[in-house]
């Protein structure tokens, strides 16, 4: 019987360890930089979006849009504001600002009656609006969606830039 006994317990070891995964290989550590940076900061104080445009001596990407809401608006986030070529111009060559119009998320009183007032100023009639703006605040140019991805958008907005 204790020869039984044994038989039994060592199938038992047996059957338990090739139940068990293997171990799987510790992943070599690496030190190089990821090829692509953080998102970009979008101001969402108009003040200091201007402020940082005249300490840093940048236009400002003004968008107006509806974040949740607007079809255009999220196509143009997806296909241009989302990319690293758009992201890289952006760090390197303007300060973005959002006034933002959502339909679902929450704003303080203050930022809604900001963003209404400069809807105003700038004659924002749809979205998503793109206004650039010297660091006075003055109009450079108007645009919106375009088709063609980051890379037509930001030769786009040199181009405009280049005209001022």
């Amino acid at each position: 019987m204790s020869k039984q006994l044994l038989f039994v317990l060592l199938l038992i070891a047996a059957l338990v360890q090739a139940a068990e995964p293997p171990a799987t290989p510790a992943k070599p550590k690496t030190t190089a930089k990821p090829v692509f940076e953080p998102k970009v900061e979008w101001e969402q104080s108009f003040a200091e979006a201007q402020a940082r445009a005249q300490k840093e001596g940048k236009p400002i990407l003004a968008l107006f849009t509806g974040s949740d809401w607007c079809p255009w608006c999220i196509k143009l986030q997806k296909e241009v504001f989302s990319k690293p070529q758009f992201q890289t111009y952006a760090r390197e060559n303007l300060v973005l600002f959002i006034a933002d119009f959502p339909r679902s998320a929450a704003q303080s009183a203050g930022l809604k009656a900001q963003n209404q007032k400069l809807q105003g100023q700038y004659q924002i009639e749809g979205y998503p609006t793109v206004v650039l703006l010297k660091a006075d605040a003055s109009v450079v140019a108007k645009t919106g969606y375009r088709k063609g991805g980051a890379a037509a958008y930001v030769t786009h907005l040199k181009s405009l830039l280049a005209a001022k």
